[in-house]
């Protein structure tokens, strides 16, 4: 199986945009973990985080006001993905400021505004 993805030379060799989209999207979670197979609680752990990361990519990136539905969708998925993160983390290892505030700061804008993609620069994009 494939997804059809390529790091990206221009970008320092990381995956971006529309690939990230792919890799995280329906089956992209069991096709990018097959790979651990032999560690099934491994296995387990990064399908988890790669779901959680697809339902929060959808709603953050609407370019409009969510509703109570999605705002309570998107409040869990975030402090879901900061839980499962957690549970996995060792005591020294840290986090970047970015999963920082998708985890802890995003559920309380959402809480305020009702969107994140109205004020993000994704929806410039589009």
């Amino acid at each position: 199986m494939t997804l059809g993805i390529d790091r990206q030379a221009f970008q320092g060799g990381v995956f971006i945009g529309n690939h990230i989209k792919k890799a995280i999207d329906g089956n992209g979670p069991k096709i990018i973990t097959a790979c651990l197979e032999g560690d099934k609680k491994l296995q387990r752990k990064y399908t988890k985080l790669l779901t959680q990361l697809n339902i929060i990519r959808k709603l953050m990136n609407a370019a409009r006001f969510l509703d109570d539905d999605e705002v309570k969708s998107l409040r869990q998925a975030c402090r879901k993905l900061g839980r499962i993160s957690d549970h996995y983390r060792q005591e020294n290892e840290t986090v970047t400021p970015k999963f920082h505030m998708l985890v802890h700061h995003v559920p309380q804008f959402l809480k305020q505004w009702r969107t994140v993609g109205l004020i993000s620069e994704h929806g410039l994009g589009k």
